[in-house]
């Protein structure tokens, strides 16, 4: 079931915490961490899980981030068909916030899609406020199918990623990839 939550000022303390254990177990490459999804945006409404992706720079660090990530516990999901994008499930012993964790080469079109929309809707409060209700009433309407429920916001985030100057190939690209 799609569960909808109003904003929580712990997910920013949530997300520091993840961060900083990625950080400290991924020392001997050059990488950044960012909150992405609704829950990094404040007073947006969200799936109350944290979304954290570490991005690289060099296509080379993959295989030693993929172990350092092993090592502490995470599952390597595989790219889940988005290319340059890895996905990974959280399975250790210590207790950490909900998340989903990706590890993204820098200049993808799935990250370049989640950093512009982020940074998009916390600078345009009434599409921000706009995009929540859209979520609150797509999860009611699609409380059993995720699927349904992210096809159906596609519309409205390719209209503002759009305003945000991302190319027609580009914006294809995301509404293939929302299909999936």
């Amino acid at each position: 079931m799609i569960e909808i939550t109003e904003y929580n000022p712990k997910w920013a303390d949530d997300f520091s915490r993840l961060k900083a254990i990625y950080l400290k177990t991924i020392q001997s490459t050059h990488i950044k961490v960012e909150h992405i999804g609704s829950t990094s945006i404040k007073d947006l409404c969200a799936k109350p899980v944290i979304d954290v992706v570490i991005i690289y720079y060099n296509q080379g660090d993959l295989p030693l981030i993929i172990n350092n990530l092993l090592d502490i516990g995470y599952e390597h999901r595989g790219d889940r068909r988005i290319t340059g994008r890895e996905a990974f499930r959280y399975r250790g012993t210590c207790l950490l916030p909900a998340h989903n964790l990706y590890v993204c080469l820098d200049g993808i079109t799935a990250l370049e899609n989640q950093i512009k929309y982020r940074d998009y809707l916390i600078n345009h409060p009434d599409d921000k406020k706009a995009y929540g209700e859209l979520k609150k009433a797509l999860a009611e309407k699609y409380s059993y199918s995720r699927d349904k429920y992210c096809a159906a916001k596609t519309e409205f985030i390719i209209d503002k990623l759009r305003k945000c100057g991302l190319s027609e190939e580009k914006l294809n690209d995301i509404i293939e990839m929302n299909r999936i």
